[in-house]
């Protein structure tokens, strides 16, 4: 079952004035469907602030739970993935993201996870930057897990060697097709 206070590697997706902006989840969720081909999971719950999704990639079927809360977006994974997955998926919401808020008029939102400072009664979003997360309350900066690095990249090594990030915050994406996996 899905629970928000224990999935710390949940995608946030996040806006400078500090809430999120009147209609574009509606927006965002509709272009997920019509221009991304992602499916309702109709066995699931739905609710006016969270939608239960299927996205197919390389012929396989993820569930992605999309929820709104006043302060920020969260895009949570269930079950096992491989990080490209992951991957995809972020440039998905981020090219949908990209399209909805330029055709909105809205500035682009950063991404962000939450803050491992908190406490699970209370959470609350810390943005990333290529290598960190900062808490947006205090400024103090946390390291970037795998878990979190797997949303940015395609190329993660399980020694943490070496890691590939696309540029979390802002990142433009130049088509809204549907990505896929070769």
């Amino acid at each position: 079952s899905y629970d928000q206070s224990r999935n710390s590697s949940c995608l946030l997706v996040l806006f400078d004035h500090g809430y999120c902006p009147v209609g574009l989840f509606c927006a965002a969720t509709t272009t997920l469907i019509v221009a991304h081909k992602w499916k309702v999971n109709t066995g699931g719950l739905q609710f006016r602030n969270k939608i239960n999704f299927y996205c197919t990639y390389s012929e396989i079927s993820y569930n992605v739970i999309f929820s709104a809360f006043p302060t920020h977006y969260e895009i949570c994974l269930m079950g096992k993935l491989v990080p490209k997955v992951k991957y995809m998926i972020y440039k998905d919401i981020d090219a949908v993201f990209a399209k909805v808020c330029e055709d909105m008029k809205y500035p682009p939102p950063s991404y962000g996870f939450y803050c491992p400072c908190a406490n699970p009664q209370y959470q609350h979003p810390a943005k990333c930057t290529s290598q960190e997360m900062i808490c947006c309350y205090s400024d103090t900066p946390s390291c970037l897990e795998v878990e979190h690095k797997q949303w940015f990249s395609e190329v993660v090594s399980q020694e943490q060697i070496k890691v590939v990030l696309s540029p979390p915050i802002g990142l433009k994406v130049d088509s809204v097709n549907s990505t896929s996996i070769s």
